[in-house]
């Protein structure tokens, strides 16, 4: 006897609703584990992001003190953050849901539009990236907004006939530019595909590029005249260094640059594969559209002459990968002219879960390794419980001594959960800031003429009341073993108790 409904469920649509869930359930409980787990050392100035955004502060307009990268995630995390979602879960909870949406958004198009298999293989793409790539679209680092403000850009390559769709997708192209330069490959290859797609006239063709030029320039005022303006906020700053020896350099490891973001650690071979499928099945029917999948290659290869594209490891935190974290997305969008696979539906869906099902067994596992310090690089890891309570802990030995004021060394391994986290995570936390590369100008300016007659004051230095010896300008007495110290009768700003503790702590050769 037959059941109808055991037939309906192998059916590909009811096959993609089912991927999707699981996609969705994998992705974001990741995103908590980890984030209840461990906590980079960049993530605070993300906490503060959210705090000061929140209260209704916009102090500038990128990630504080850099002149690239944005707080994107801390926005798209404000609506959360009202409802009560601590600020590390909010924030989790956006980065994974701006990874997702792009490949959700695909998939549905192409659902709608009765393209089942191809639907399967765009969450099978997302599904089986591997874990390290889970890292990156769970982390509130900047990593995501690129390819969430290119996904628009997917839906106007199969409505082609959609102007105000198009002009949209113009406005959001100039902002995701000015907000993730390095995204500007996919920006390219997606218009490409649009202006293939719809045999747009001239005259439609240059109303989306005009407009796409002027939402450019109006971001780039947005995003970028502060820092021409005010060059003095810049702690960190982007420099764009092109040449071919960068090329050659990045071309000797260039697998690194892809392993992440297919399964196993075999992303190239991965990418490679679907590209090269890609390429056979347009050529017999969409022979235009491969002029986009060759262009995509190019300009992948001329991207590796950027200098910037060197700064990795292949540790997720500092992942070489993260540059090309929209790649899989793009190559996702080719599927649309692949012909129907209706029979290997079931083996597409299979073959996903069974990655997500491996990757969920393997989750705890993986996400201890992370902690191996030897794997450490331009980030460090903090357990989170940890962070919670030093920031706690300094909290209550502040209030205790009756000071209002935190100064704390760089080279401090709390320092960032301290200076930016504290502040954000708890109202009663002291005033808080570095000894140098202070990112907030706004701190910065306020607090390094002030001449605090009591403060604390933490050190790399467990000895430094015998470095330092107390005079007539301030008494230093040790509050605990490891490098915290109160100052009292204090005359020297905090500007010169910088330089001291900096000086000490890196001595000149």
């Amino acid at each position: 006897m037959r059941l109808p409904i055991l037939d309906a469920w192998y059916k590909p649509r009811f096959l993609t609703v089912l991927l999707a869930l699981a996609l969705c359930m994998y992705r974001f409980y990741f995103a908590f584990y980890l984030q209840a787990t461990y906590v980079d050392s960049d993530q605070p100035f993300m906490w503060a992001g959210l705090n000061d955004y929140a209260a209704g502060h916009f102090y500038e307009p990128r990630f504080y003190g850099q002149n690239y990268n944005s707080f994107f995630e801390a926005l798209a995390a404000l609506p959360l953050y009202a409802l009560g979602i601590s600020m590390p879960m909010a924030l989790a909870m956006s980065t994974a849901l701006l990874s997702l949406v792009p490949y959700l958004l695909l998939a549905l198009v192409l659902y709608k539009k009765k393209r089942y298999s191809a639907a399967l293989w765009v969450l099978a793409t997302a599904a089986i990236v591997s874990p390290q790539a889970d890292v990156l679209c769970s982390i509130p680092r900047g990593f995501s907004p690129g390819l969430f403000l290119c996904s628009g850009l997917a839906l106007s390559v199969m409505q082609p006939g959609s102007l105000g769709l198009h002009l949209l997708n113009a406005l959001l192209s100039g902002i995701g530019v000015v907000l993730n330069p390095n995204a500007w490959p996919v920006y390219i290859v997606l218009w490409l595909l649009v202006f293939l797609q719809a045999s747009l006239n001239l005259k439609k063709a240059f109303l989306l590029l005009s407009f796409m030029i002027a939402a450019w320039l109006i971001a780039d005022t947005v995003f970028n005249r502060f820092y021409r303006k005010h060059p003095e906020t810049v702690v960190y700053g982007l420099t764009q260094d092109w040449s071919l020896s960068n090329g050659y350099q990045a071309l000797l490891h260039v697998a690194d640059y892809f392993n992440d973001l297919g399964p196993l650690g075999m992303g190239g071979l991965w990418m490679l594969s679907v590209f090269c499928v890609s390429a056979l099945l347009i050529y017999r029917k969409h022979r235009r559209m491969l002029l986009a999948l060759l262009a995509l290659a190019g300009l992948v290869t001329l991207s590796f002459c950027n200098g910037k594209l060197q700064e990795g490891s292949l540790w997720p935190y500092y992942s070489y990968s993260r540059f090309f974290l929209p790649l899989p997305f793009i190559i996702a969008v080719f599927y649309y002219w692949w012909p129907e696979f209706t029979y290997g539906s079931v083996a597409i869906f299979l073959a996903a879960m069974g990655f997500l099902f491996y990757k969920s067994m393997q989750q705890q596992n993986f996400v201890s390794s992370l902690g191996k310090q030897t794997t450490w690089i331009g980030v460090h890891l903090i357990s989170t419980r940890q962070a919670e309570t030093s920031i706690d802990h300094y909290q209550k030995l502040c209030h205790e001594q009756h000071c209002d004021t935190l100064l704390v060394s760089n080279g401090f391994w709390l320092n960032t959960v301290l200076a930016y986290g504290g502040t954000a995570r708890s109202a009663a936390f002291p005033v808080c800031t570095e000894t140098r590369s202070e990112r907030r100008y706004w701190v910065r300016n306020a607090l390094m003429p002030m001449v605090p007659k009591r403060f604390m004051c933490l050190s790399t230095l467990y000895d430094l009341d015998q470095r330092l010896r107390p005079g007539s300008d301030f008494k230093l007495r040790r509050i605990d073993d490891y490098g915290l110290y109160l100052v009292e009768s204090n005359r020297l700003n905090l500007k010169t108790w910088s330089q001291l503790i900096n000086t000490l702590e890196n001595p000149s050769p």
